[in-house]
C-alpha cells in the first residue's frame, strides 16, 4: 500500500469518532396523551400515556418544564390531583428524546346559579350545559362543542353574590380548513352593563391549524351577580380560500375562578 494510502487510511480511522458524533441522531415521536386539556376537582383525573418502543423510557415534569433524563419516569396511570402543566417526553439510548407531549391541567370553577348562551347556528346546536359540563372536547368539531357564525356570541352568567370571581376561563377549537377560528375579541360587562375586561388575540397568520385553545381573562376581584361574555362574529383572514366570509366560532367550555 502506497504512503499516500496509508495516510488517508490512517486520517479517516482519526476522524470517523468525530463524524459519527457530529452526525445528528434521529428524535422519537413524541408520545400519545389521553388528554391534551382535563379539569380536576373533587375526583382526579387521570392521564395515560401511549408510546410502544421496546427500550424507551416515559419521563415527566408537572411544572412546565421540559423533563430531561433524570426526571421522574411516568406510570402506565398519573392521577391529576391539582392545576398542573404536565409534560413527557420519550427516551432511547439509541435516539434523540422527542418533543415533549403536554397537558394542561385546571380546576374546576366556581359554582354558577344560571348560564345562558345566545343560540349556536345550524348543525351545531346544542345543550348549553356542553360548556359547563368540566369535559373538555377533542379535535374532532362534529361532537362536544357549540358552533356560532355570523352574530355576537353572548354568554350570560349569574354567579352566587357571596363569592369573589377574579378569572374568566374559555375553550375552544381552532381548525383552519374547516373555517373554525379563535374569537378576534372578547368584552366582559357587569350587571349594569359595564365594561370591565377586554381581550383582543393575535390574528393567525398561517394555514392548516388544528388545535385547541384557551384563554384566560383577568377581572377585577369582585362579587358578581351576574356577567355576561361578549365575542364579536370574526371574518376569514385574506390569506384563507374563504377570505372576507364569516368565520365559525367552537366553544368548548367556560368557567369561572
Amino acid at each position: 500500500m502506497s504512503d499516500f494510502r496509508l495516510f488517508l487510511l490512517g486520517t479517516f480511522l482519526l476522524i470517523a469518532p468525530v463524524i459519527g458524533v457530529l452526525q445528528p441522531r434521529l428524535a422519537l415521536t413524541p408520545p400519545r396523551l389521553s388528554h391534551a386539556m382535563v379539569m380536576t376537582g373533587v375526583q382526579a383525573p387521570v392521564l395515560e400515556a401511549d408510546f410502544r418502543m421496546v427500550g424507551a423510557v416515559l419521563r415527566y415534569t408537572s411544572n412546565g418544564t421540559n423533563p430531561v433524563n433524570t426526571s421522574p419516569v411516568m406510570s402506565s396511570q398519573l392521577p391529576l390531583r391539582y392545576p398542573c402543566t404536565i409534560k413527557v417526553t420519550a427516551f432511547h439510548p439509541d435516539f434523540a428524546p422527542s418533543v415533549p407531549a403536554e397537558v394542561s391541567c385546571f380546576l374546576a370553577g366556581k359554582p354558577m346559579r344560571s348560564f345562558y348562551v345566545s343560540a349556536p347556528a345550524g348543525e351545531y346546536r346544542g345543550s348549553d350545559s356542553l360548556l359547563t359540563d368540566h369535559s373538555f372536547g377533542t379535535t374532532n368539531f362534529k361532537k362536544d362543542y357549540l358552533g356560532f357564525q355570523g352574530d355576537t356570541t353572548v354568554i350570560t352568567i349569574e354567579t352566587d353574590p357571596w363569592q369573589s370571581i377574579s378569572t374568566l376561563h374559555l375553550t375552544g377549537l381552532t381548525n383552519t380548513g374547516a373555517w373554525i377560528f379563535p374569537p378576534e375579541k372578547i368584552l366582559v360587562t357587569d350587571a349594569k352593563g359595564a365594561l370591565i375586561a377586554e381581550m383582543k388575540l393575535t390574528a393567525i397568520s398561517s394555514d392548516s391549524q388544528v388545535k385547541k385553545w384557551h384563554e384566560q381573562i383577568a377581572l377585577p376581584a369582585s362579587k358578581y351577580q351576574k356577567i355576561q361574555v361578549h365575542i364579536p362574529p370574526g371574518k376569514l383572514p385574506a390569506w384563507h380560500q374563504g377570505n372576507g366570509q364569516a368565520a365559525w366560532l367552537f366553544l368548548d367550555e367556560v368557567w369561572l375562578e
